[in-house]
């Protein structure tokens, strides 16, 4: 009796079609560069903006050492009077 109400209920509790669709995506290679490349180019953006703000601000950035870990951690400084909106 077990094994019929499992069997009777696993397709509407474990659906797969999901897991699926996002083997199928991750198998084609020229859309996942093309989303890599996407996904590269929105973190630019985001740096840049952050970078912008922060010099606005007058504060400095924290950068990753060359090891790229969290102790490595390296400040910039930026000058100490924030740019006009309409200097380039």
């Amino acid at each position: 009796m077990n094994q019929f109400i499992e069997d009777l209920l696993r397709p509407h509790v474990l659906d797969t079609a999901l897991d699926d669709g996002y083997t199928a995506m991750a198998a084609d290679q020229e859309r996942e560069a093309e989303a890599q490349a996407w996904c590269n180019a929105l973190l630019a953006d985001m740096t840049a903006v952050e970078t912008a703000i922060l010099i606005h601000l007058g504060m400095p950035r924290l950068e990753m050492g060359s090891a790229g870990h969290s102790d490595n951690l390296k400040t910039r400084s930026f000058p100490d009077e924030p740019r006009k909106a309409n200097q380039e």
